[in-house]
Order: C-alpha cells, then structure tokens, then sequence
C-alpha cells in the first residue's frame, strides 16, 4: 500500500472565530503546523441561494452536532493508523498463523486496541454544551 496522499496528523478540532465576529459554531479541522485541512460550518449559503444550517425550528442553534463533525474529521489521521495496523496484525496472523501464547502478539494486539480505542475517543469527545437558547439540548 502506498503513502497516504491526505494531510498527516495529527489533527485537531479549534472553534473558529467568524472575521464579521457574528458569532456562530463554526469549526476549523488544524494540522500540526496549524494550516486548515477542514472546516465544519453551523450554516453556509450554497451556490442556488439556499441556506443549508444546523437551525433549530425555534431559531436557535445547537453547536453539538457540528462539534461532533468536526472531531470525527479531526480523528481520521488517528484512525486511519489504527486500521493500518489493524490490517498489518491480521495480514501476519493469517500468513504466519496466529497463536497469541508466541512471540509478542499479546503485546501487540493490546497496543493495537489502545491505538484504536484512542482514535474512537478523539471523534467521539464529550458534546460541548447547549448554545443559548437551547438549554433542552434539541436536535
């Protein structure tokens, strides 16, 4: 398999500050260098004149889902290393034959479920709290 082409981790999920300071939950997806790589918007104009938002039908706004985007963006280095590995360990296992009790497979494959689990922690953070306006916490 060859280099990956995307931007290399890690990756990291900032809440953006909109230059109109019009407030709002947007997102910027950094990379170590603090260059953008994505960004998840709370609403956007689309090219037919039409708003596609994360509005609530009470007016308000719920940051949650569009943190929620933006870490499982931030995430993808993380967890496209694990499956790597994942897929590294089960490629061995099958052309040497697996036998956890030899060699350092224990080891290994307890790494491997740290790395992963970590990857699954970073795209799934705690929600932030409620904008204002919307204490119910209503998607």
């Amino acid at each position: 398999m060859g280099e990956a082409k995307f931007t290399h981790g890690p990756w990291s999920a900032q809440r953006a500050i909109k230059p109109d300071n019009t407030g709002g939950y947007d997102f910027a997806v950094m990379d170590a260098r603090g260059k953008i790589v994505a960004e998840a918007f709370e609403h956007v104009g689309l090219s037919d004149g039409s708003l596609a938002s994360m509005r609530l039908p009470a007016g308000a706004y719920d940051a949650r889902p569009v943190a929620a985007n933006a870490a499982l963006i931030a995430a993808a280095p993380d967890m496209f290393a694990a499956l790597r590995n994942v897929q590294a360990l089960i490629v061995e296992a099958a052309m040497t034959g697996f036998n956890c009790h030899s060699g350092t497979w224990a080891v290994r494959l307890y790494e491997s479920q740290q790395d992963t689990s970590a990857a699954l922690a970073k795209a799934n953070p705690p929600p932030p709290p409620p904008s204002p306006g919307n204490e119910g916490g209503e998607t």
